[in-house]
């Protein structure tokens, strides 16, 4: 993958190059020919010429960056499709009773490992610390039932380990923290797929801002900021509708005309 992506750069680079060998032909050709060929048909034949073969190389440029970007997300659709990547994440966060199968299964849906390190300058920086969050905390959950998941399985044989009956299931707060990542991961991908340059990186840094506030409330406090809507409704007091402003102006235009 990383191959082909240079390859294209190279591509890229090469045509960019082209162009400007023409364009400086082009120029040449104008301020060379014109004087040696200006009664003759040759130089609106080799200005046209030089001409198309730069608007030729444009095209190529650009056909290479739109296949570029619909065959990346051509692969992205492809893959969750496959993988059911965001299927697999509604279905975390639609259950009322999570586990730690559940656990596992947003940590399988990440990077294999988030980054050790940070660049304070990219686009990213705000998912690359969420990820990292993420892995954190989910694993300190994983830690909490470790004890419990090695008691199982010196059972093996148990049917009900087997059928995933005795998996340990979380508390309340746990499984909200997971939901609270699952729907951030979802909200990313949306996001990111729709148009990346819109959302990162400041509404990202905001998203993840809120997902960190609501993870630091108690549980009271997170149902009243969850269920805590703010009204768009543009009709609150000392804002008059605007229907009842536009009868009224009708009606003193009515009143003027009677008057006169």
């Amino acid at each position: 993958m990383l191959f082909v992506d240079f390859l294209k750069k190279i591509i890229i680079g090469v045509a960019v190059l082209i162009v400007i060998i023409l364009s400086y032909l082009f120029f040449y050709w104008i301020g060379i020919s014109k004087i040696k060929y200006e009664d003759s048909n040759d130089y609106f034949t080799g200005t046209t010429t030089i001409f198309a073969a730069i608007i030729a190389v444009l095209g190529v440029i650009l056909t290479i960056v739109v296949n570029n970007a619909h065959k990346r997300k051509e692969l992205l659709d492809n893959l969750d499709s496959k993988s059911e990547w965001r299927k697999q994440l509604y279905n975390v966060a639609s259950k009322t009773f999570l586990t730690t199968d559940d656990v596992y299964r947003v940590l399988a849906s990440l990077r294999f490992f988030p980054h050790e390190s940070i660049d304070l300058k990219s686009k990213e920086i705000h998912f690359h610390k969420a990820t990292q969050t993420i892995y954190s905390d989910l694993y300190a959950i994983i830690e909490e039932y470790k004890k419990k998941i090695e008691e199982n399985v010196k059972d093996e044989n148990d049917a009900e380990i087997k059928s995933g009956v005795k998996t340990p299931i979380l508390t309340f707060k746990e499984s909200e923290k997971v939901r609270l990542y699952t729907k951030y991961l979802l909200k990313h991908h949306w996001e990111y797929n729709k148009d990346k340059s819109s959302f990162a990186p400041d509404k990202e840094g905001k998203v993840w801002e809120k997902i960190m506030d609501l993870n630091n409330l108690q549980t009271e406090d997170y149902f009243k900021e969850v269920t805590n809507f703010k009204s768009n409704d543009k009709n609150k007091k000392g804002q008059p509708c605007f229907a009842i402003v536009l009868l009224t102006k009708f009606c003193g235009l009515v009143n003027r005309k009677k008057k006169k």
